[in-house]
């Protein structure tokens, strides 16, 4: 990660505020997200490679949002299809928890 500000506003406090929230917000990522947000680097990053903190903000909370939608549909359509799950299992309440529990882990 460099930082490539240049000329008057290189060391301007919206250029250090900038780079500090940067850092704030990268530090505060798991590997894992930081590796699922690398995919959109250049969501966050201009043409001279210089990163900028509120882009990187908004498309952390874009894949958080597309995260969190995407497993509200998927709840939401298990729980559609409760009842016939249960038909099917002749409403046996355990085999329909281990069968959920294995559904869970394997998504």
């Amino acid at each position: 990660m460099t930082w490539k500000a240049r000329g008057v506003k290189a060391n301007s406090r919206s250029t250090q505020n900038n780079m500090t929230l940067y850092k704030c917000l990268k530090d505060s990522l798991t590997d894992q997200a930081y590796l699922r947000i690398l995919h959109h680097q250049y969501d966050y990053m201009d043409q001279d490679g210089a990163y900028h903190a509120p882009l990187l903000y908004k498309t952390i909370m874009r894949l958080a949002t597309i995260d969190s939608k995407a497993t509200s549909a998927v709840l939401r359509d298990n729980l559609y299809n409760l009842d016939a799950k249960m038909v099917q299992l002749n409403s046996n309440i355990l085999k329909s928890t281990s069968t959920s529990a294995q559904t869970t882990t394997s998504s």
